[in-house]
């Protein structure tokens, strides 16, 4: 049916919204008189605007709609981080050495106008190996490592804290070398991750009684191990 007042919008393809252009065979026919058959003589293409099944019509639409609902989203809820970090190694004397490492960060996120600290923000990591030569091939070291609690939620009994507890882990470690030529040696190591036997807290739970931390382990890790090089 035609639309003479022009009340339905036209597309770039001559189509009504809704449909789109199609094209349609039609073939003509012409009588073959010797086999009695019909035979197909030429084609040409005809030309026609389809109306769009209502079903992949409200498909397009949701999905539109969800497309700018995730746009809106991504562009309301941000995240970044910021931080600064130091390194320092030195040999101290002819038998002592060691390195020193600080970071100083921050992770943030934002929904709308408001911002919160990321969850597995950690305001200061620090990191300190001292290594002791002490003769005959035998070596000493200890490495200690230190780090701020991630934040928590609000605690009633404690309103001014709003982080987890700081975490300290102290480890130890002694080498013996062997130098078997100018380049080829082995060594003999017995290490102790975590000497203090230090707890880490993870998390809080609250109850009508009030807050309480949750913390994993201590976790502890003894070892013997064999190094070479050449």
């Amino acid at each position: 049916m035609s639309d003479p007042l022009g009340a339905t919008q036209m597309t770039v393809d001559g189509c009504p919204p809704g449909s789109f252009r199609k094209t349609r065979w039609a073939a003509i026919a012409v009588a073959n008189r010797h086999r009695g058959a019909l035979e197909i003589a030429a084609s040409r293409r005809r030309p026609f605007c389809r109306r769009e099944p209502w079903a992949r019509q409200q498909r397009r639409r949701r999905g539109r709609r969800s497309n700018q609902g995730r746009q809106r989203a991504r562009s309301s809820h941000q995240r970044y981080s910021y931080g600064l970090e130091l390194f320092l190694k030195r040999r101290l004397t002819s038998r002592i050495g060691g390195f020193v490492s600080y970071t100083l960060s921050r992770s943030v996120r934002t929904f709308g106008n408001q911002q919160f600290v990321a969850t597995f923000d950690r305001t200061h990591v620090a990191n300190a190996a001292l290594a002791y030569n002490l003769g005959r091939n035998w070596r000493a070291g200890t490495r200690v490592t230190f780090y701020t609690g991630l934040p928590k939620a609000a605690d009633p009994t404690d309103p001014s804290s709003t982080r987890l507890p700081p975490f300290f882990r102290l480890d130890l470690r002694l080498e013996k070398r062997w130098q078997l030529s100018r380049k080829l040696w082995i060594s003999f190591i017995a290490e102790w991750m975590n000497a203090t036997l230090s707890k880490e807290a993870i998390s809080t739970t609250c109850t009508l009684q009030g807050c309480q931390t949750q913390t994993i382990g201590p976790i502890t890790i003894p070892s013997l191990g064999i190094e070479g090089g050449f």
